[in-house]
């Protein structure tokens, strides 16, 4: 079934001819509305080496394919796949941009808790990495909280927490301004 490619998908094919079959998948999804496959394409497609954070135009690449093609499926997608699309979109980028790309997506996500739990987890990892040390502590500790006293929280949420938690601590352990609370250490959490 031939189709018309759209514009940021031929871009794409245009600069990584290599990941054409991934891009004729995407475009059959997205035409058929078929997006939980479309979703999963799309992390093949943002796992190939092109994107790669440490590729020296993956930030840019990403970001304009992230704008151009994935954003307007916000709505559409699973609320925890949106997450971690963000995650991949972000990774590449510097940590104050990263926290306006991911902004407005918290009322997005408010709604489903998982998604709203790997919402913040990512914000506190962008904010820590920002220099924004004492809000990325607030929203561990505050997070930590909620993951503790919530039934059945995703290991994948958990997971990502305590990777977060964990760098934030590090991090403030050698700027030396700050003591670890219990609440904040990734040790109390299971």
């Amino acid at each position: 079934m031939d189709v018309d490619q759209t514009p940021e998908l031929a871009a794409q094919r245009e600069a990584h001819p290599e990941l054409g079959e991934l891009i004729d998948q995407l475009q059959k999804y997205s035409n058929m509305k078929l997006f939980h496959q479309l979703t999963n394409t799309l992390f093949q497609y943002l796992s190939s080496p092109p994107f790669a954070a440490r590729e020296p135009n993956a930030a840019k690449d990403l970001l304009a394919f992230f704008n151009g093609f994935i954003k307007p499926l916000e709505s559409k997608l699973d609320k925890v796949r949106w997450v971690q699309i963000l995650t991949i979109v972000c990774k590449p980028q510097a940590a104050d941009s990263a926290l306006e790309i991911i902004a407005p997506y918290e009322a997005a996500v408010a709604g489903q808790r998982d998604a709203k739990y790997l919402w913040q987890a990512l914000k506190a990892e962008k904010q820590t990495l920002a220099g924004q040390l004492e809000e990325a502590k607030e929203a561990l500790e505050s997070l930590g909280k909620q993951i503790e006293e919530a039934y059945e929280v995703q290991a994948l949420i958990q997971s990502q927490f305590h990777k977060t938690n964990l760098s934030c601590g590090s991090i403030l352990d050698a700027h030396k301004s700050f003591t670890r609370a219990p609440s904040c250490t990734w040790r109390s959490h299971r």
